[in-house]
């Protein structure tokens, strides 16, 4: 077991994209997973607004 935990794999350079549509990600999102701060601790179905500056 030793022996697979200090084998050496190379890093592959992630793929990046030419162009992102950001005003496609603008709006009302659901918080699906958190690690909640103190100020969320007690949230039911919290939901994030994502909106550009003007």
């Amino acid at each position: 077991m030793n022996l697979i935990a200090c084998s050496h794999n190379p890093i592959v350079p992630l793929a990046t994209v030419a162009h992102v549509d950001l005003d496609r990600f603008m709006g009302d999102w659901f918080v699906v997973a958190t690690n909640p701060t103190l100020f969320e601790k007690d949230l039911f179905n919290p939901v994030e607004h994502y909106a550009r500056n003007a």
